[in-house]
This record gives structure tokens, sequence and C-alpha cells, in this order.
């Protein structure tokens, strides 16, 4: 069960851990998160099972305020993980490692999430032969895949949100109310609610794709993708910006200074000035 929710989240996280130029997230810190982010799915999901308004007052809206309180209570709490890790990096978030540390808590979720899931529909259809059930192959299969555009995508904006706030003067539990993270934590929950909704929508569900079980999911994805794009992008530009701050002339990375204190050009060189700290400058 474990290894085959594990199939696409983790391999995931291994991309953001690559994409992080800054490598001030160790992978034994990555590793950490990523169960204690299972950890707190298991009490996340066992809140929301207790106040869904569909166990309260069954049939309700035909599954769709169950929907929406999903994706608002789920969402809420992984970004709160976030920020608590977050809150921890002592003013060294950077976009590109806020992406990595959303990727670890999201994927704990999507894994230990998945993994209830094959064993419920194990227990429910019978583990057949073997102790493999094909509603339990399907499941995997089909969570494996859509798990690209899930719990790791949407925990990842949120931790890109976040980093991007910081900017070197660490992280603030106010960032959660900030208009600068609002507006995607808002994009994560409508399309978490929208990925819940029960088949309702005209067309789109009427159309089902093997594995996939319809073009929503595709959509969903996408979307999701555009915005984690968007945040890489932002991402490299820092890196660039805070690159070209620690390159000055006549500093230890100019290219024309020598150990001897001798420049390129044969004259005595000016002392290199003593270090200053460099904060990394807002975004635009």
């Amino acid at each position: 069960m474990f290894i085959g929710a594990l199939l696409v989240p983790f391999p995931l996280v291994i991309f953001f851990f690559e994409t992080n130029a800054f490598r001030n997230v160790s992978f034994a810190r990555v590793i950490e998160i990523f169960f204690i982010g299972g950890a707190f799915s298991i009490v996340a999901v066992h809140i929301l099972n207790r106040v869904a308004p569909d166990n309260i007052f069954p049939g309700l809206a035909g599954g769709v305020v169950s929907a929406v309180m999903t994706g608002i209570v789920e969402e809420l709490a992984k970004a709160l993980l976030v920020g608590y890790f977050l809150s921890k990096s002592r003013g060294q978030n950077y976009i590109l490692s806020g992406l990595l540390i959303g990727a670890a808590v999201g994927a704990g979720f999507a894994v230990f999430e998945t993994a209830g899931y094959i064993f419920e529909y194990g227990y429910m259809q019978g583990y057949g032969v073997l102790g493999v059930s094909a509603s339990m192959i399907d499941v995997t299969l089909t969570r494996a895949v859509l798990s690209v555009g899930g719990h790791v995508a949407w925990a990842a904006v949120e931790g890109g949100a976040l980093a991007a706030l910081d900017r070197g003067r660490g992280f603030d539990w106010g960032h959660l109310f900030n208009e600068g993270f609002l507006p995607f934590i808002g994009i994560c929950m409508v399309l978490h609610a929208i990925w819940d909704l029960p088949q309702i929508i005209p067309i789109i569900d009427w159309i089902e794709i093997p594995v996939l079980g319809g073009p929503r999911y595709i959509l969903l994805c996408g979307a999701i993708w555009v915005v984690l794009f968007l945040f890489m992008n932002r991402g490299i530009v820092q890196v660039n910006e805070l690159s070209n701050l620690r390159v000055q002339p006549g500093g230890p990375s100019d290219p024309m200074q020598r150990d001897d204190g001798v420049d390129g050009a044969g004259s005595a060189a000016p002392a290199a000035p003593a270090a200053v700290k460099i904060t990394p400058p807002p975004l635009r």
C-alpha cells in the first residue's frame, strides 16, 4: 500500500529538492517534514470527519458543502504546518526552498491519505488473489497519476507564497493573513473543493478516461502547475538577484582579483572591504 502511495508524490519531492538552488534544506530535513506532514494529515482528516456537514446532516447539498469544507480545512492545515517549518529557518527562506518545504508537507498528506484509500478499497471489496483486489490496483494507479496536481502541488504553492513574503526578515505568522498569500491559498482551496465535488458538472463528468477518471482532473492539474511555474520563475529571478549582489568588483568573487593582492592589470589592488551581510531585495 505504501509503495503504491509513494509512487509519484515522493519523486515530486525529489524534483523540488533538485530545483532548490540554495541547498538550504537538507535531505534529512525533507524526510522529517514528509513524515510529520503525513502524521499531521491523519489529525486533520480526523477533525474534518467530525465536523463535516454531511456527517451532521446526511445528503446536505449533495456533498458540495462537504467538498468545500474539505478544501478549506485541509489546505489551512497544510499552510499552518508549512508556516511552522518556515519559522524554523531563521530568515533563510527563499521561494525555491519554500516550494520544497511545501511539497514535502503535501507529499506526506498525499501518501498517508492514499494508503488509507487503498486499504479501505481492499477492505470493502475483498483482498482477492495474493491479497490484492482489482479495486485496490485501480485506486492506487489513479491516485498515483493524479497526485501530480493534488496535495503536493497545492502545498508547494502555499510554501512558495509564504517564503516569498520572508524577504530576509524571517517568517511571521501574520503572513498567513497577508494579501500576498491569501489569493494563493484561496486558489488551492477552490481547486481542492472542485476536485472533491461529486460528478455534477455536465459534459466534463460524462467523459470517462481510463485511470484518470475524467477531464476535470486533467484541467485541475494543469491549472495548479501554471501557478507553480510562475513561482519557479520568480524563484529563479530571486537566485539571479542574490547572485548579482554577491559578486562585487574587487570582492572575493571577482575573477580579476588575485590571491597576492595584485589585480589582473599588474598593479596593487585595494584591500577588499569588510564582509557585509546582504539582505535579499524585495521581490518585484
